[in-house]
């Protein structure tokens, strides 16, 4: 792998840290457990990053790098009419692209963390919403116990300001998660369908979106980039809820009610920053209509 890796990229080896279970991370469906529910041997890695790491030239190679300058458009971006995202950020919401929320606020959004799982109800005064994905079926039962988050989530949709969902923030936004034991606990409701968990995985792979109408994300014809990942699967959508995008398989998505668009595809908007700036250029419109 050091062979291929000086030969066809830029990096270079500065070693490899072996096998080791005292600093391994147990996996489960979607990937590793998260930082919060487990808690790595700090001392051992040390230790192995010592013994097998050169970090002399670590430091070196550190002091050969100029920072960049932010380019001339994110220069402009920082504009005094602001808005308010919303973004879920707790336990069951907690996939998401860091580019994506600083591409957000070089837009001109203010971040602002919420928790379905704890909170009662939404902070004030938010122009829009972002649910990512996360692991809303673990936490079904509490995130349906939260009636009334779940209510105010309902009447933002509701009241036309933009709201986009990935993945776990879609199933939150569907009518309800059923258990891998079947039993139903009931979401926001924003889509007439429930969510269901399968034994198996349902789809796994990178993904390439094309708007087939103007979305908060993009005009009709522009493309974004991502990938699918989910144990779950959704029932038949209706065919009165719109369909915002197409999948590169040629399978609609991108479920559209009202302002808010929802599916389950991670999108990363690294190739297209214009998203960002779509989706808060909807928030800020929306906000002088209202």
């Amino acid at each position: 792998i050091a062979a291929a890796a000086e030969k066809y990229c830029r990096a270079e080896i500065i070693g490899a840290l072996p096998r080791d279970d005292t600093v391994t991370l147990p996996s489960r469906h979607l990937g590793l457990l998260l930082g919060t529910e487990v808690h790595l041997n700090q001392q051992r890695l040390v230790e192995l990053m010592e013994d097998h790491l050169d970090l002399d030239r670590l430091l070196e190679l550190t002091r050969q790098v100029t920072p960049a300058s932010p380019a001339p458009e994110i220069l402009q971006s920082k504009v005094e009419n602001r808005v308010r995202l919303g973004v879920a950020w707790d336990d069951a919401f907690c996939f998401y692209y860091p580019d994506n929320l600083e591409m957000l606020e070089q837009a001109g959004a203010e971040i602002v963390l919420f928790s379905p799982l704890n909170d009662t109800g939404l902070p004030e005064n938010l122009d829009g919403l972002y649910l990512g994905g996360g692991y809303p079926e673990l936490h079904a039962p509490a995130l349906s116990a939260q009636t009334s988050m779940r209510r105010v989530v309902l009447e933002f949709s509701r009241s036309g300001r933009p709201v986009y969902a990935e993945c776990g923030g879609f199933m939150y936004l569907t009518k309800a998660i059923v258990d891998i034991q079947g039993r139903e606990h009931p979401m926001v409701g924003v889509y007439p369908v429930s969510s269901r968990m399968r034994k198996g995985l349902r789809r796994l792979g990178y993904r390439q979106i094309e708007m087939q109408r103007n979305t908060l994300l993009g005009t009709r014809g522009s493309r974004c980039y991502g990938h699918e990942f989910h144990y779950s699967e959704i029932e038949a959508m209706p065919t009165e809820v719109g369909r915002g995008y197409i999948l590169d398989n040629g399978q609609p998505e991108g479920y559209l009610v009202d302002n808010t668009l929802a599916g389950y595809v991670h999108l990363h908007w690294g190739r297209t920053p214009e998203a960002a700036h779509t989706f808060v250029a909807m928030m800020r419109e929306n906000k002088r209509e209202i």
